[in-house]
């Protein structure tokens, strides 16, 4: 299955487009307020690279954020409108699940953060699933400010296990858990390739194994997550 993911919900937006969950080929472009043009900017110049046309398209992956309140509106608004015009179903998935997807390692819990500027971080924890391709959730979606991480982190992480941190917002992270007495876990910072916005060759990767699971979304009722009030960017 031919699959064009798309994902605008960080620092990087961009589309891949992988067939049978290998990637084929992608388009990224760096800054934030620049989405609705390098998205759309993106989807062009990805076809325009492939021997393959958007008719070719089977299923459409979008990343539905949490992120840039922008961002995520402008891809999932590329997306439904590609999926309309190609008449071809599409699938939402979690940005937080696309940038841990990476960075799974067996035996060690992955904390998905994003930068969530004011201090906080988009975050969510995740554990390797080896009978799926999906990474596991062991928590609901939240904005985490910096200064309580190690209270949720203590309130959610499984004990006895290390954590692995990936996404944007690692290094942050990971530099205000080591100031905080409540976690006492082991840390790591995902490889520096996991320490990056959800890329959309994961999204797309990730759509392909949530479509074979759950069937398509509906188009109508699929929306960004923000989980907090839109306030810009």
């Amino acid at each position: 299955m031919l699959v064009l993911g798309v994902e605008a919900s960080g620092g990087i937006s961009g589309a891949a487009v992988s067939i049978e969950g290998r990637g084929i080929s992608s388009v990224e472009l760096a800054g934030r307020g620049r989405h609705a043009r390098s998205v759309s900017d993106a989807v062009e110049a990805l076809f325009g690279s492939l021997d393959l046309s958007p008719a070719d398209v089977e299923l459409i992956a979008v990343g539905r954020g949490p992120g840039s309140f922008t961002g995520s509106r402008v891809a999932m608004g590329v997306a439904k409108g590609f999926a309309f015009g190609q008449g071809a179903p599409i699938v939402g998935v979690s940005s937080l699940a696309a940038m841990a997807a990476p960075a799974c390692i067996e035996g060690s819990v992955i904390l998905a953060a994003s930068d969530a500027r004011r201090g906080e971080i988009y975050g969510a924890l995740y554990a390797p699933d080896p009978t799926a391709s999906l990474p596991l959730p062991l928590s609901e979606e939240a904005a985490i400010p910096l200064s309580e991480l190690g209270r949720w982190l203590a309130n959610h992480l499984p004990r006895d296990l290390p954590l692995t941190i990936a996404g944007n917002g690692a290094e942050r992270t990971a530099g205000a858990l080591l100031a905080q007495s409540e976690f006492e876990a082991p840390v790591h910072l995902a490889a520096p390739e996991g320490r990056v916005s959800a890329s959309p060759a994961s999204v797309a990767r990730l759509g392909l194994a949530r479509f074979l699971v759950d069937g398509p979304d509906d188009p109508d009722a699929l929306d960004p997550v923000y989980i907090r009030p839109a306030v810009g960017g």
